[in-house]
């Protein structure tokens, strides 16, 4: 079922894309910031702040006795600590594939290449390429569509599946690092904090270990977390390396005088 939304502009200023995007996203500084919808905001709050808090409980619990024993070790650390972060925030502000629906290309003044073997949306009225899915959590038809992410507050596509996979990889390493840190500590040094740390740190690293092996096992299968838990076909083809071109642009300007648009 195909739901209709009607918007229109009574005043004569420019409008751009993302003020009419009939999706979730949510839209800051003019459409250059995207992000996914508002219900995901508790596990995102929660991944945001773990990953802020945990190297930063790291360093005041054990940084000086780490330090002393292996400054390398300890600078190891805190640099995996941040690359996470930033392979986090490539992942959550990347658009991650987003196909315009067909309302969106008739106003670009875009042909949207298809061919008859492909499904059809019937949310977004476009044929849907391999291996594309509709999010529900988002409204969107993702390319390569992996999977909905709530701790990323973001689909996974043929876009940001990269830096997603690199925020898995570095996130164990960073764990990998912190246990290895955690041992170089003198035993009559530890306290309560250190073994609390210690346990949260191996239930992390044990949870990611079993994401990144599943990960690994999509991209060599050149496959989609959504393909495999379905049962469907893979898309051997398709590399995740290579970045493609963006087909979404919120800023775009579509109206600049008084309009009206259905969806």
């Amino acid at each position: 079922m195909i739901n209709q939304q009607h918007i229109k502009f009574d005043d004569e200023r420019e409008h751009k894309l993302y003020e009419i995007w009939p999706g979730k996203n949510r839209f800051y500084l003019g459409g250059r910031i995207m992000i996914g919808p508002s219900t995901d905001f508790g596990p995102n709050f929660f991944t945001w702040g773990g990953l802020i808090l945990l190297p930063i409980f790291f360093t005041i619990s054990n940084g000086q006795q780490i330090w002393e024993a292996n400054r390398l070790l300890f600078i190891c650390t805190l640099l995996l600590a941040f690359l996470t972060l930033f392979f986090l925030f490539l992942t959550q502000f990347t658009d991650p594939g987003i196909i315009p629906r067909k309302n969106i290309f008739e106003i670009m003044n875009i042909q949207w290449e298809t061919e008859s073997a492909w499904p059809m949306c019937e949310t977004c009225q476009i044929k849907k390429p391999p291996g594309s899915s509709h999010c529900k959590q988002c409204d969107n038809c993702i390319l390569m569509f992996d999977h909905h992410c709530p701790f990323v507050n973001n689909c996974i596509g043929k876009r940001n599946y990269k830096y997603f996979a690199l925020f898995l990889a570095s996130l164990l390493m960073q764990g990998l690092s912190i246990l290895i840190s955690l041992n170089k500590i003198n035993p009559e040094e530890s306290n309560g904090l250190t073994d609390f740390l210690l346990i949260i740190v191996c239930f992390i690293s044990a949870v990611i270990g079993v994401f990144c092996f599943f990960h690994l096992i999509v991209i060599l299968s050149g496959s989609t977390t959504r393909q495999i838990i379905k049962h469907l076909e893979p898309t051997n083809s398709f590399d995740w390396i290579g970045r493609s071109q963006q087909l979404f642009n919120p800023t775009m300007i579509i109206a600049t005088q008084q309009q009206a648009f259905d969806f």
